[in-house]
């Protein structure tokens, strides 16, 4: 195993130090820690959930799910650098 300092987030940086058996490993970890801050955030500073979605577009479920993560991909923030 190696060590990695990770950042994730979305409105302010959030920092941790894991192991992890490599880089994508510590990729996937920082991501997955990412979406559950943006997931924790939905209702407040403007982020929005599914439901919000289709009232706000008036749109089907589906092309709900197809903003949502696009709305994600553009707001959360993810890095792992391995610590020598």
């Amino acid at each position: 195993m190696k060590i990695y300092k990770i950042t994730y987030g979305i409105l302010e940086e959030n920092e941790e130090i894991i192991e992890a058996k490599n880089q994508e490993e510590a990729d996937r970890i920082a991501y997955e820690l990412a979406i559950e801050t943006y997931e924790s955030y939905e209702g407040i500073h403007g982020i929005r959930n599914i439901d919000d979605i289709i009232e706000d577009e008036d749109v089907s479920t589906e092309e709900a799910y197809e903003i949502y993560w696009e709305e994600v991909e553009t707001t959360i923030f993810s890095d792992a650098k391995e610590i020598k």
